[in-house]
């Protein structure tokens, strides 16, 4: 028996495994078999250290799944590209992809088969479940509905009225026409009403305004994690930490009217804990250890990268309150290496790491399987697209392109 079909094997049983000689572009490869070999039921999760490598890692993963891709759902749920205490504006359309990949998580009939994603993306506490759910809801053609609350339900859920709906997070109301960008989707929504009841839905260009796809039913979700709920202990929350921070109470008011006005501005991710009860974490929308498939990727790198995060947060932090500024505690906005710590112990994990270890961690099964890393492949690849000088073609077969794919329509 192979190597590759061991492991296939073991996972199957559901035995947890501890296989060296696993290196980036293998480990692609061998989530790619083992999403073929598993019935359809059984969901994945690989947790790798860098945000990089899982951007590698789902790039690689579509090229081997081939034409299976179609039929397999994958989900990259990228970490945010800012800390939650830094005064900068982070990337709006990294917000709504992962605002879109946590209700497919959520979502029976959207859950993807594997979901990929760096030690930072699990780490930062996320929109609770429940009120995700409560905000999201599905249109189906033949449905009556008001036009001028639907408005009003999409401004609460975060999208921004606009003259014209280009980017993700944004509508339009003109006439009988509502337009929508809803982030699952990778075109905008045309809704036509006939007074009140819903004509038809499509998918639309926005730059050329023509029909791309017609749909019985449109879904919509929130788009950010920072829409009003509760403002009695908004207010609160707010009012609490800013004596936390010492932090001037005419400032404070201030801060509180430009929340209640509904927009979004600078450093408002910074107050996201004050908008809910508790933030959930990822745990409360992945699969379960004992229930899912849970690989890690390096987890001596792993560890590292949670470590530094962690110690980063509470060093910004401690800057925002010694410089008078509202901020709420590191865990309130990460899970600590604390509440991670089992992940690497848990006998339902399984380990790919490159270096064969003497010791196996915990009661994994130890397996070693012998593969190469393709660096100096993408290095030559590299250099072919910034000069497009010949590349020595004997020594690139294939399999190893990955870059000229298809866009897929949805998230």
């Amino acid at each position: 028996t192979s190597p590759v079909r061991e492991f296939l094997t073991g996972l199957m049983q559901g035995r947890a495994q501890q296989v060296s000689g696993v290196h980036l572009s293998s480990c692609a490869f061998l989530c790619a078999e083992l999403l073929r070999a598993s019935p359809a039921q059984e969901p994945a999760v690989l947790l790798v250290d860098r945000e990089s490598h899982a951007r590698t890692l789902h790039r690689d993963l579509r090229h081997y799944l081939g034409r299976d891709r179609a039929a397999i759902e994958l989900l990259h749920l990228e970490a945010h590209d800012i800390n939650p205490y830094s005064e900068v504006t982070p990337d709006r359309g990294t917000l709504r992809q992962r605002m879109a990949g946590l209700y497919r998580l959520a979502s029976d009939d959207r859950a993807p088969r594997l979901t990929l994603l760096s030690i930072d993306s699990l780490m930062r506490r996320v929109l609770p479940k429940a009120s995700l759910l409560a905000g999201s809801h599905k249109i189906d053609v033949g449905d009556e509905i008001d036009r001028d609350q639907l408005a009003e339900e999409l401004v609460a859920a975060g999208y921004m009225n606009s003259p014209l709906v280009e980017e993700a997070g944004q509508f339009s109301v003109r006439g009988s026409v509502v337009d929508l960008f809803v982030p699952l989707y990778r075109f905008p929504l045309r809704i036509e009403l006939f007074g009140d009841e819903v004509e038809s839905i499509r998918h639309f260009d926005p730059d050329k305004q023509r029909t791309l796809r017609t749909l019985d039913t449109a879904r919509i979700h929130p788009v950010r994690e920072t829409a009003l709920t509760d403002r009695a202990r908004l207010r609160e929350r707010i009012f609490a930490a800013a004596d936390d921070a010492t932090h001037p109470s005419k400032a404070t008011r201030q801060l509180l009217d430009r929340i209640e006005e509904g927009g979004e501005f600078v450093g408002i991710e910074t107050l996201s804990p004050a908008f809910h009860e508790q933030l959930d974490s990822l745990f409360d929308y992945l699969p379960s250890l004992e229930d899912g498939r849970w690989l890690l990727l390096e987890p001596g790198l792993i560890q590292r990268q949670l470590d530094d995060t962690w110690e980063q947060a509470n060093e910004r932090y401690q800057e925002r309150i010694d410089s008078q500024r509202i901020a709420f505690a590191p865990g309130e906005h990460y899970l600590s290496p604390a509440d991670l710590g089992t992940l690497w112990s848990d006998q339902h994990t399984t380990v790919l790491q490159a270096l064969q270890e003497h010791a196996p961690l915990s009661e994994r099964r130890p397996l070693h399987i012998t593969t190469d890393d393709n660096i100096g492949l993408r290095g030559q690849l590299e250099r072919k697209r910034k000069t497009r000088s010949e590349v020595d073609f004997e020594r690139v077969h294939p399999a190893n392109f990955s870059d000229n794919e298809p866009f897929e329509l949805s998230v």
